[in-house]
């Protein structure tokens, strides 16, 4: 229980566009230091940060974008009971219902794919949780023929447990607005992919 604490906690944290002011809430009308706010350090060294961005860009590249359903599972925590859902609607209960959805859009209805990433930033947000967020840059032909070009923010919850960090939350959405690109900005620095 305490761990489905920690991940519904941190799953808050990351969707908060409320900030509390006594008994009553504002919108977020400019950005504040949460992390002041909470009186804990999030912050991670570079050495923290450089090696969640790297097990970040190979689960990206060598997983999801060579379809490569080892790679994302040596990636992902194997309880039974943790939850998926996705921007397609499915949802999934355990890593084995997620990697059969997985091998039907491996197997079936992408042909080819390639990601590129960057604006990758992780936060702790207690000793054994972070979370890390990115930018994927997505070139992917479906197995109709048709091309999809887009980029997308994605989010990753890691846990760590006897040692390893494993993922056990993500979330993906597409571009939409002006505030979509990195870190709430305009987003220009879109990757030129070519899947040949």
């Amino acid at each position: 229980m305490k761990c489905i604490n920690k991940i519904l906690l941190a799953a808050v944290f990351t969707s908060v566009s409320f900030v509390s002011f006594g008994s009553y809430a504002k919108p977020v009308t400019k950005p504040i230091n949460v992390a002041s706010q909470l009186k804990h350090d999030f912050s991670l060294d570079k050495k923290q940060q450089d090696f969640f961005k790297s097990m970040v860009i190979d689960l990206v590249a060598n997983g999801f974008g060579k379809m490569n359903i080892n790679k994302v599972k040596s990636y992902y925590n194997q309880d039974p009971e943790l939850r998926f859902a996705d921007a397609d609607g499915p949802f999934h209960k355990g890593w084995d219902n997620y990697k059969v959805w997985l091998g039907k859009i491996f197997n079936g209805v992408v042909d080819k794919q390639k990601f590129l990433t960057r604006d990758v930033h992780s936060v702790r947000l207690s000793d054994d949780i972070v979370l890390t967020t990115l930018i994927i840059d997505n070139k992917t032909r479906l197995t109709s023929g048709e091309l999809i070009d887009s980029a997308m923010r994605l989010s990753f919850i890691w846990m760590q447990s006897e040692g390893s960090w494993k993922i056990v939350h993500e979330h993906f959405s597409l571009w939409h607005g002006k505030l979509a690109g990195p870190m709430g900005y305009p987003d220009t620095g879109r990757q030129h992919i070519d899947l040949d």
